[in-house]
Formats: structure tokens, C-alpha cells, sequence
């Protein structure tokens, strides 16, 4: 076939043909944002939820072993078995700018009752976060945390409807432990 006649042959697509109504029932759905879970984004600007309802403390196991790292629930019922691998957290739940949810963690004291200076200096940024957008930016020179309170958006955030349960089971939907062979508990026991 010639390119001539080729060109030819084409048909030409109509917009208007394409249009179709998408209306009907079979393709109502809903899509739910992702929730981070971690730090805040040193390029964001963020604010925390006031109120006890909206953060909690829990144990994790923090896996690092793939090269980054994920915080994984863990179920009460295994807690006494693996003790010595969890470590002891804080989540606040805050909103960017442009509505990207997040579960902010911060490690709450060890058994000694120490804290570094970043979780401490992370624990703060979360009380300014309470009452101005900030941005967290790192103070490597003194090992801390220091905010960047935003000066020309002061609107409150538009906070989710679905409660803070809700968000942390959609959250830790795929990182939690309820069973003692679970693969990151077979990961930290070199079974994997």
C-alpha cells in the first residue's frame, strides 16, 4: 500500500462521537486519597488537627530492611512476643495546602525516658502546626526541627468528615501485624 493511498484510508476520529454519557449507575464510584504515613514533606506546608481525638499513640515496628522505611501496626496480641523489635510513636493527624492527608509520626520517649532532639523538636512542630500552616524544614546544625510559619494564607484546612479510625485503617490497610509469621517479622528474624 502506497502512502498516499494509506493517508487516504485513515478515518479521521469526531470529538463529538467519542462523547458518551457516563452517568449510569454501574460506574458511580468513589476514590479515597491516600493517606501518608510519616514525616511531613519539607517542600509542604502543613497544620495538625487540635484535640486528643485526633492523634494516638501505639507501638510500631519501623521496617527498614528494603531501603526505606514503613511503619507497621501491631496487633495487642502479639505485643509481649515481639517487644524488643517495636518502638513507641505518636500520630498527629495533619493536612497540606492542597488537601494531602497525613498520619505525622514522631517517637514518643524510650523506656528511660530519653528522646532525641529531633522527635522532641518534632513533638513541637506539631503544637505550632495546631494553630499556623508551617513548613519543617531541618536545622542539621543543631540536630532539630524548625518551623517556617506561612504569612500570607491563614484559612483554615477543610479537615476530612470520616473519623480518625477510619483514616488509620485505610492508612495501615496493608502494614499490620497480626500474625507472627508475617513477612516482616520473618524479614527481622532472617527467615526471609
Amino acid at each position: 500500500m502506497s502512502k498516499k493511498s494509506y493517508e487516504e484510508g485513515k478515518k479521521k476520529i469526531s470529538l463529538k462521537s467519542m462523547l458518551h454519557d457516563l452517568s449510569g449507575d454501574s460506574l458511580n464510584f468513589s476514590i479515597k486519597k491516600t493517606i501518608k504515613v510519616g514525616k511531613a514533606d519539607k517542600q509542604k506546608f502543613y497544620r495538625v488537627k487540635p484535640g486528643d481525638e485526633n492523634s494516638f499513640s501505639t507501638l510500631v515496628i519501623e521496617d527498614k530492611t528494603e531501603g526505606s522505611s514503613n511503619d507497621y501496626l501491631i496487633s495487642p496480641n502479639l505485643v509481649s512476643k515481639i517487644k524488643d523489635e517495636t518502638i513507641a510513636v505518636i500520630f498527629h493527624l495533619a493536612i497540606s495546602r492542597v488537601g494531602d492527608l497525613l498520619l505525622w509520626r514522631s517517637r514518643l520517649p524510650n523506656k528511660s525516658g530519653k528522646l532525641d532532639t529531633w522527635n522532641r523538636s518534632s513533638l513541637r512542630m506539631k503544637e505550632i502546626a495546631e494553630k499556623s500552616w508551617i513548613r519543617v524544614l531541618s536545622n542539621k546544625n543543631h540536630n532539630c526541627y524548625e518551623a517556617m510559619i506561612a504569612k500570607s494564607f491563614l484559612e483554615e484546612p477543610v479537615w476530612p468528615e470520616e473519623p480518625l479510625e477510619e483514616l488509620v485503617n485505610d492508612a495501615f490497610k496493608d502494614h499490620y501485624i497480626d500474625y507472627l509469621d508475617h513477612p516482616v517479622l520473618k524479614k527481622l528474624r532472617g527467615e526471609h
